[in-house]
């Protein structure tokens, strides 16, 4: 952007720690109160952006969000989590083929229910020991992203395969939102959401995670006093990552830009009230 830093106040950066914000909702959703209030002159306006971050990938592919299963057959609806941690496909295949082996599950389904993954079709594949009672994974199932499945789906002679392929790679993205500066960028849906960055997850579990920028972007505020700092780290679905302890830490860089006047729409208005002068003009003279 032009013309940052051109006021006679000077940038400043702050350098904020998770683990030292004065409120602590959550791993991933901190609140900074600052000592030193951030405030502006008239004239000016104040321009944030993100210059560093960085965390440790520490969060599940199987989390809170999206580890329920839900089946009904035999007239009965059977429903259990699976514990949060990070699953290969076998391992995830190998965990819910226990959980539908329960005793009591499968006196409920009347039936049962194991489950294969098929490495070359990236594919979950679900068979039961009787081709005779249809069983269907319901909508309230919130893995379908992981297993390939648009629910519901409804099994034919004892087999339910994936209809998409696995998902297991977990969240590509981190999105880094400022929830009370009037940040006004947008989702998918238009909506405003406060986000400043989208943080590529691009390492290993266990490794660190870096904003790598390439292009430093600042967005103008509507606020015009800062006193605190409320931000949230989400996954690709807006929901709150899911930290497992861990902690993050991220520089945000604030400049301040003078308030230039508008110029081109008053010189449009201008252009637009002399033509219709000059048009009025005209018809007077036409007239005579």
């Amino acid at each position: 952007m032009s013309h940052l830093g051109d006021s006679h106040l000077g940038s400043i950066s702050l350098f904020l720690q998770s683990d030292k914000a004065t409120q602590s909702i959550s791993d991933s959703h901190k609140i900074f109160n600052l000592d030193e209030i951030i405030e502006t002159d008239p004239h000016l306006n104040i321009l944030i952006g993100m210059t560093s971050f960085e965390m440790p990938y520490s969060f599940y592919n199987v989390n809170q969000f999206n580890n329920t299963f839900e089946i009904t057959a035999n007239s009965n609806t059977v429903s259990f989590t699976i514990t949060s941690k990070n699953y290969t496909a076998t391992q995830l295949a190998t965990e819910l083929t226990s959980s539908l082996a329960v005793s009591s599950r499968v006196t409920s389904l009347g039936q049962t229910i194991t489950v294969t993954f098929d490495d070359q079709e990236n594919k979950f594949l679900f068979t039961s020991n009787s081709s005779i009672k249809p069983y269907t994974i319901t909508t309230n199932c919130t893995m379908g992203v992981l297993l390939g499945f648009d629910f519901p789906s409804t099994s034919s002679i004892g087999i339910l395969g994936s209809e998409n392929i696995v998902n297991l790679a977990g969240t590509p993205s981190i999105y880094f939102r400022i929830n009370n500066l009037g940040i006004r960028n947008r989702d998918s849906r238009g909506k405003t959401d406060g986000t400043i960055q989208k943080i590529n997850v691009n390492c290993n579990f266990g490794e660190f995670i870096f904003y790598e920028t390439t292009e430093s972007i600042y967005y103008p505020l509507s606020n015009r006093t800062i006193t605190m700092l409320d931000i949230t780290l989400t996954d690709s679905d807006n929901n709150e990552l899911i930290l497992n302890g861990a902690g993050f830490s991220t520089t945000l860089t604030i400049h301040y830009q003078k308030i230039r006047e508008n110029i081109i729409p008053r010189r449009y208005l201008l252009d637009m009230l002399r033509s219709q002068f000059e048009d009025e003009n005209v018809k007077s003279e036409n007239k005579k």
